[in-house]
């Protein structure tokens, strides 16, 4: 099996789920607390496969950084990390009656940019994902891992980056079709449509693949759970097609968790 190298952000997930929410009163739902950040749970997913991933991640000097690296060891994600001098950012969501509210107190410090120095001899002949957005940075890191098979996750690149990479895998809000140019090298685009499934975009067309409707308040998740199966399925060489029917699998059991990170994915080693 291929390697599978993320780079990302590592962070403190609180998800909290009420039937409807009041101002100025005491509401009442379920609270789950969690380590997250994308990049961190398409890592703890694919730890969850056993596919041993390598994880780049930012972490903060407190002891939640600790027990995040701690959690990600035990599952076989090994991890280089960069040490921010500040708390592990948090992320929080409120999800009621159908209506979403997203909080972060994320700052740059986390985020990757060209001053960050990488490890380019962990990058060989393996399949690499990230959803860093420095272009910069993402330039140099494209241009020192040649033999790297690169797919961006949540947005589409330049133009002038997208010779180096393989696929997109972008939701329908931030799907650009202008922006796709099959003729720099690009492969595949990949745009998930909630209930609709996706869309997988190639030089040749385009071919829906459609999924089971699951009905949730939740979908936190679910997107970093489709690409863990993704990957599953291409480091275990699969067509991409097959690879994306995965992906729907894995988000569905997301879907039905109140989290946005489940050991459940370990089913689906027994399904393939």
């Amino acid at each position: 099996m291929k390697n599978i190298l993320l780079i990302g952000t590592s962070m403190q997930d609180y998800i909290f789920m009420a039937e409807e929410i009041h101002p100025n009163h005491c509401n009442k739902g379920t609270f789950t607390s969690n380590f997250g950040g994308s990049m961190h749970n398409v890592s703890y997913n694919l730890g969850c496969l056993g596919c041993n991933p390598i994880f780049i991640t930012k972490i903060g000097n407190d002891s939640k950084a600790t027990e995040l690296q701690d959690e990600l060891s035990l599952l076989g994600v090994e991890l280089h990390t960069i040490l921010v001098d500040k708390p592990t950012p948090v992320f929080q969501s409120i999800h009621a009656d159908n209506v979403q509210y997203f909080l972060s107190s994320i700052t740059p410090d986390f985020l990757f940019n060209e001053q960050d120095s990488i490890d380019y001899s962990l990058f060989k002949d393996s399949f690499a994902i990230t959803d860093q957005m420095n272009e910069k940075f993402l330039y140099d890191l494209f241009h020192n891992t040649s033999s790297t098979r690169w797919i961006i996750s949540g947005f589409i690149p330049s133009v002038e980056l997208l010779r180096y990479i393989e696929g997109i895998v972008v939701n329908a809000d931030e799907f650009e079709e202008e922006k796709m140019d099959f003729s720099t090298g690009l492969q595949w685009v990949i745009v998930t449509e909630d209930k609709n499934g996706a869309t997988l975009y190639t030089r040749d067309g385009k071919v829906p693949i459609k999924t089971n409707v699951i009905e949730t308040n939740n979908d936190i998740g679910a997107g970093d759970a489709f690409l863990a199966g993704l990957l599953y399925g291409l480091v275990r060489n699969l067509t991409l097609i097959d690879s994306i029917q995965l992906a729907h699998r894995a988000a569905q059991i997301i879907l039905q968790t109140p989290s946005a990170i489940s050991k459940e994915l370990q089913k689906l080693k027994s399904e393939n």
